[in-house]
């Protein structure tokens, strides 16, 4: 009885190690399963936060944009000489401001018909322009912030060509620039301009 006792015992030893065997392999295989869905459903996850983040920046974009769109408004722009004298007022007090200094403004006396740079013709009409020039001194972030000043303005224009130049460095490595823009201030030619 002892001999048959232990055999059982000896068989259900082995019966309970192939048990625990199989449940530790069903166990792993299942543990496999999951952990390659996590990290399925990780990939998804991350690729699904890029669209976002993408669609996020979309929409301020656009936000940026509508925003922007909102500032347009049909000029009342001067006919005259005016637009020029106010644009070259507007500059002034967007560099005062800033701590920049304008240095140098010319205008021609001469009012053409407007034609912008970027085609070479135009079917716009009702317009003129008067070629201007200046030089802003200050600090870079200074003259920046001057020129974007101007966008604020109600005097429509156009650049032609904007340049930044090194004018000085003094002995803690800050440097003066002169920001040299070249531009034509619109009139309106309905008003009594050209």
């Amino acid at each position: 009885m002892i001999a048959t006792t232990q055999t059982k015992r000896a068989t259900l030893v082995v019966m309970l190690r192939r048990g625990v065997t199989i449940l530790a392999g069903t166990y792993l295989a299942i543990a496999g399963v999951l952990g390659a869905e996590v990290l399925l459903k990780n990939n998804e996850a991350t690729a699904t936060e890029h669209q976002a983040a993408l669609v996020s920046q979309n929409i301020k974009t656009t936000n940026g944009e509508i925003a922007r769109s909102r500032h347009i408004v049909d000029s009342d722009a001067p006919g005259d000489s005016r637009a020029v004298t106010q644009f070259s007022g507007a500059l002034s007090k967007s560099a005062s401001a800033h701590n920049c200094s304008v240095v140098d403004f010319h205008a021609s006396s001469e009012v053409a018909p407007y034609l912008t740079r970027f085609a070479k013709t135009t079917s716009v009409t009702g317009w003129a322009q008067v070629e201007t020039q200046f030089n802003v001194s200050g600090a870079a972030r200074d003259v920046v912030a001057t020129l974007t000043d101007l966008q604020q303005q109600q005097i429509p224009y156009e650049f032609d060509s904007l340049e930044l130049i090194t004018d000085q460095v003094n002995s803690v490595g800050d440097a003066t620039v002169i920001g040299h823009a070249t531009l034509r201030v619109l009139l309106r030619a309905d008003k009594g301009g050209a």
